[in-house]
């Protein structure tokens, strides 16, 4: 007789899988009669909830292995993203293993790991490659060089957003808008570059893009910056890339004798908490990373209680983001 599925607990108790999952893992808004509803079904059923039990029992892989890009741990916007897949996985009884990017084969290959969970992988990390390569379920946050090589994608449509921040500050008057961007070693690299590349030709305004890492230290953004302000055409206003430089670029044009949101606007592509206690606040883009880390989650938990297929063409699943206009682009930049 074939092992229940979650799928068939929520068919019986006449809900949908995730509401299933919610009530019988103990999160999210569920009625106590449904809660109890669904209990009733797994018990029917035979399905077992200690997955972990259940798992080392029949010698299951059940882990989930997460993996941040290297040098991250200091950023806001992966710290959410993995308490988000962290939460997700401990509603559904899935210890997490994050990896760091000196595991060995042998530990990658850890028996209790059952797939993968990676964000904004890089084209040139080799880490990546040899996550991919253990032929285990991986579902990426944003897309790797090779989509086909991953099992799903969630991703967030960064064309129409970076559309939407230049129309917002050319709405706003700034005509010379410049880019803070990190290499074009990733899909979300090259499609906030693209997106930025189109807009101004579309417009016929001049681009201007100055590179910085990809995980950009504040304090080591003055020389970037600088590239933007060296040429006659100067900008009036200045979409960051990266996570956690915008109030340091704040603060370097204040320096330089700018007022933020009335002499030049500014942008963050990544919203963060220096974003919103910046004085002016900064305008951002929340890319609602705690909810992107536990939609790659459950994706991956399909696959692994089997309710989603491990082969065939990847699944490309969207993610919603929000851009949050705030004091830093309120104003008219000035002109001369």
């Amino acid at each position: 007789m074939a092992r229940p599925r979650l799928i068939d607990v929520a068919a019986r108790a006449g809900v949908s899988r995730t509401a299933a999952s919610a009530a019988l893992g103990g999160y999210g808004r569920v009625a106590e009669s449904t809660r109890a509803r669904v209990k009733e079904a797994a018990e029917a059923l035979g399905y077992e909830t200690n997955r972990v039990a259940r798992d080392l029992r029949t010698r299951r892989a059940s882990a989930i292995g997460l993996y941040l890009p290297n040098g991250s741990s200091g950023h806001a916007y992966y710290m959410e993203f993995a308490f988000g897949a962290a939460e997700r996985a401990r509603a559904a009884q899935y210890p997490v293993v994050l990896l760091a990017a000196g595991e060995s084969d042998s530990a990658l290959a850890r028996d209790l790991v059952g797939g993968y969970v990676i964000v904004d992988p890089l084209d040139d990390d080799d880490f990546v490659h040899r996550i991919i390569g253990q032929e285990k379920p991986v579902i990426s946050g944003e897309a790797p060089e090779n989509p086909e090589s991953v099992t799903a994608v969630v991703a967030a449509d960064h064309h129409t957003m970076m559309g939407r921040v230049l129309d917002h500050l050319d709405a706003q008057g700034a005509r010379r808008p410049a880019l803070i961007s990190p290499p074009q070693t990733s899909s979300w690299a090259r499609q906030i570059n693209s997106a930025y590349e189109n807009w101004c030709l579309a417009h016929a305004r001049k681009s201007a893009v100055t590179v910085a890492p990809f995980i950009a230290d504040p304090s080591a953004i003055g020389p970037p910056l600088q590239n933007l302000f060296d040429g006659p055409e100067k900008p009036d206003a200045i979409v960051c890339a990266q996570d956690e430089i915008a109030a340091a670029v704040a603060g370097i044009l204040g320096g330089w004798g700018y007022v933020i949101g009335t002499d030049l606007l500014l942008v963050s592509y990544v919203d963060s908490l220096s974003n919103r206690l910046n004085s002016p606040p900064i305008t951002a883009v929340d890319l609602r990373p705690r909810e992107h880390g536990a939609h790659c989650a459950e994706l991956l938990l399909d696959v692994l209680r089997d309710e989603a297929p491990r082969d065939g063409a990847p699944a490309i699943v969207a993610h919603d983001i929000e851009l949050y206009v705030r004091t830093s682009t309120t104003g008219s930049p000035r002109t001369s």
